[in-house]
């Protein structure tokens, strides 16, 4: 079966790397998109850094869609069942309105001549039709999800500063954090980032935050989510942290610096310079607009800019310099 997996910009090439490891199979990347075919069908379940999995009906240069009535509609809309025709990423509602409309009037052509009986539903349908544009191509695509894959259950008492599942994923893996590597997260506050590291390499993940409220809300999740026996997350002032933990301990190191928190990055570098063994990489998230400079114990490897709707973070991913002897 073909399928669109939809993506955050900036997420992409992680996105192509789980579909390779959780599908076995290689996936063709444009903006936001992935396009790939598996067989068994694939599990939407499994994938962490999407927001929608689709069976793939087809892809248009121009809203000129003409639904292919050769796709099989009969295994995916059985007898009676409610739909709505979802448009994402095209401006102006009555532009969406419009193209939603035209997709609903060709697929009632397709239903009819095909004596299948499916009734239009816009509060509580059953499947999506979703039309994307990525500011190339119309992609057009069926979901049964319905609801978005970046939203996660066990996120229950969240913190404004956070952010979705699909994005704690993506920073877990841009850290080049490997299973049975030794992991450190700071700043933790919900707890979103600990927890995808934990469900991702089912082994133990320590996590500190300044912030009992914080430190209360993430454990409270990491129990919804099942891996409270995983997720060790202590409160733990940035000054203490070469206090509760050993030097060269961690393999990787996160830290999600907001704003409040950016004038203490000179005492962030010397705790990451501590617990880091040699060589050891550290992410470092960021909003858009903040552009820290890099210490000289450390290399800079990469960076980037990942965005979700009008929000972007940028991230750094360094390296620990081997110590002079």
């Amino acid at each position: 079966m073909d399928y669109y997996l939809l993506v955050n910009e900036g997420m992409e090439e992680t996105a192509q790397q789980e579909v390779k490891e959780q599908f076995g199979v290689r996936s063709t990347l444009s903006k936001q998109v992935l396009e790939f075919s598996s067989d068994p069908i694939a599990d939407p379940s499994v994938i962490r850094s999407a927001r929608r999995l689709l069976v793939a009906v087809g892809k248009f240069s121009t809203d000129a869609i003409a639904l292919p009535s050769q796709f099989p509609w009969q295994e995916h809309f059985k007898s009676d069942i409610r739909f709505k025709v979802e448009v994402e990423n095209v401006k102006g509602q009555e532009n969406r309105v419009a193209l939603a409309k035209k997709v609903a009037g060709q697929l009632f052509t397709i239903f009819e001549t095909k004596k299948i009986s499916a009734m239009l539903e816009l509060k509580k349908p059953q499947l999506l039709v979703v039309v994307y544009y990525n500011g190339s191509d119309y992609f057009v695509g069926l979901d049964t999800n319905i609801n978005e894959l970046t939203a996660r259950a066990y996120r229950v008492f969240p913190h404004s500063g956070s952010f979705k599942g699909d994005l704690a994923y993506f920073f877990v893996r841009r850290s080049m954090f490997k299973k049975n590597d030794k992991l450190l997260i700071g700043f933790c506050k919900d707890g979103a980032i600990p927890i995808e590291a934990a469900l991702f390499s089912r082994q133990e993940v320590q996590a500190f935050d300044p912030s009992l409220q914080n430190i209360i809300a993430a454990r409270k999740n990491a129990q919804l989510a099942g891996v409270r026996d995983l997720v060790k997350i202590q409160k733990i002032p940035l000054d203490e942290v070469d206090v509760k933990f050993q030097k060269n301990e961690f393999d990787v190191l996160i830290f999600h610096i907001t704003q409040k928190d950016e004038d203490k990055l000179n005492e962030i570098y010397h705790q990451a310079k501590y617990v880091l063994k040699a060589k050891g990489k550290a992410l470092f998230i960021g909003r858009e607009r903040w552009s820290p400079s890099i210490s000289d114990k450390f290399i800079l490897l990469s960076q980037g800019t990942v965005r979700r709707g009008n929000s972007a973070y940028v991230f750094w991913l360094l390296e620990k310099k081997p110590e002079k002897k």
